[in-house]
């Protein structure tokens, strides 16, 4: 049996208004775990949506019927279609109702966004979820079905929509939605896995890719990934329910920066695999979104599950690679295993202290480097430096470091100038020596070292640059 009617049922009885002005909604200020719903208007759109496509909804509350229509308005001249709701029957006080209501809105409202038939019922499907979460009850309690007839249920709230029109006949639209309900919702078919944010492939073999939020669909992909994903709050939705790709992207950044190590090993050995041509979801997600550096209270915890993937995947000698030639056999006569991996990847991994060819590289045995006895020049130059950054205050009370030089082949096609790091125990200045004496060079990057070395900042950093900032400013005025 086909059925006249998709029927979408929960226990409790919905309060008309939530159905018919817009802003009024129980869900958003509930703040209960596994809900949705946030913009208190995705019923009235459902409704416009299913009316544009010439299907018109009814919903029974308890006793009290309310069937969608529209009439058409005139303003400024030009057409429209209000959208309005007969009532029939008796109401939560058991008092009667039969009249007519025109809401504020017309089928105009929403066409930019609620452009797939499919949104309506998916709404209405979150809406009997939320609902049911709202009193506490069991998710088994909400009944989707194929009906032929529409009745009141004492204590229920219904939603009944045509699957055929009077137009048109049957509606794919409808019955596809409803055939692919457990794929739409984990609630029906993955329940299992509601509490996870990585899931398995729901679609074997699918070249997308599934994105939820507590167990809804709310986008897809064009194109594969590792994992499937179940988002939670960190994940905005627009007023249709749906999430744009960068807000998604950040998202699963988010979700894999927390990932345990059997999740992250998978993916890791995946991007891996594709010899970083293929591309996944996970090869192009931004780097500093996967380091999620704000969660300070977390990163020794996260350090070491990301430590703990690589080396199930790359093994104990393995160091993660950018596939360089000339870095990679570098590598391995040092009897190191490179493990090549995306860019983005290369960058989560060093910031969470795996081996990394650039850590490996900058052990001054492994990259071949040999320090020297600072020249006049960098005795010169450090000097002046120092004393130009004592003379605006700007030293924060660290005493002037040492300075050598040293000696280096170039690595990767690229040549290091210059660095601040430890050396036997001691804050040092190094300065490659094939920098000319007092050259601009010489004094760039002697500033640069030295500020590292008085702030602890690392390149790139917002405190470098905020540092940079100041001294120019205290030196101008």
């Amino acid at each position: 049996m086909q059925g006249q009617f998709l029927r979408i049922a929960n226990p409790g009885i919905a309060d008309p208004t939530a159905l018919t002005i817009l802003g009024v909604g129980n869900t958003r200020e509930a703040h209960v775990a596994g809900t949705i719903g946030m913009f208190a208007s995705g019923s009235k759109l459902a409704a416009g949506l299913l009316l544009r496509n010439n299907l018109s909804p009814t919903i029974v509350m308890g006793n009290l019927r309310m069937t969608y229509g529209i009439e058409p308005i005139t303003s400024g001249g030009q057409g429209f279609r209000q959208v309005m709701v007969k009532y029939g029957g008796t109401d939560i006080n058991g008092k009667s109702k039969s009249s007519t209501e025109k809401l504020g809105y017309t089928l105009e409202w929403g066409t930019a966004d609620w452009n797939d038939l499919t949104m309506a019922p998916r709404e209405y499907v979150a809406n009997a979820i939320d609902g049911t979460l709202l009193q506490g009850l069991s998710l088994d309690q909400v009944e989707i079905g194929l009906v032929d007839n529409i009745r009141a249920k004492a204590g229920w709230t219904q939603v009944y929509i045509p699957t055929f029109t009077m137009e048109d006949g049957k509606n794919e639209d409808i019955h596809r939605f409803f055939q692919e309900l457990n794929l739409r919702f984990l609630h029906f078919g993955h329940a299992d896995l509601l509490k996870r944010k990585l899931l398995p492939k729901l679609v074997p073999n699918e070249s997308k890719t599934r994105i939820y939020k507590h167990g809804v669909l709310v986008a897809v992909l064009d194109y594969p990934s590792v994992w499937d994903y179940n988002l939670g709050d960190e994940l905005s939705l627009d007023e249709s329910r749906n999430a744009s790709e960068w807000t998604v992207k950040h998202a699963i950044s988010k979700a894999l920066a927390h990932a345990d190590a059997g999740a992250l090993a998978l993916v890791i050995k995946m991007t891996a695999t594709a010899d970083n041509k293929a591309e996944l979801v996970e090869t192009t997600l931004t780097a500093d979104y996967l380091k999620d550096r704000y969660d300070t209270a977390t990163v020794d915890a996260r350090r070491a599950q990301w430590q703990q993937a690589f080396k199930s995947v790359a093994g104990e000698n393995g160091v993660a690679s950018s596939g360089l030639t000339g870095v990679d056999s570098h590598l391995e006569n040092k009897g190191m295993k490179p493990f090549q991996v995306p860019a983005n990847w290369l960058s989560v991994l060093e910031e969470m202290q795996v081996p990394t060819e650039n850590q490996v590289l900058k052990d001054s045995h492994n990259a071949g480097e040999n320090f020297t006895e600072p020249s006049a020049d960098m005795v010169k130059v450090l000097d002046e430096t120092w004393a130009l950054l004592e003379s605006f205050e700007m030293t924060r009370g660290k005493e002037k470091p040492p300075v050598k030089g040293f000696v280096q082949l170039m690595v990767g096609g690229s040549q290091k100038l210059g660095e601040y790091r430890k050396i036997d125990g001691v804050g040092t200045v190094l300065i490659h020596n094939d920098i000319g004496a007092t050259s601009t060079m010489l004094r760039t990057t002697m500033l640069e070292e030295l500020v590292h070395h008085i702030t602890g900042a690392g390149d790139m950093s917002r405190d470098l640059q905020d540092f940079l900032f100041r001294l120019v400013v205290v030196m101008a005025f």
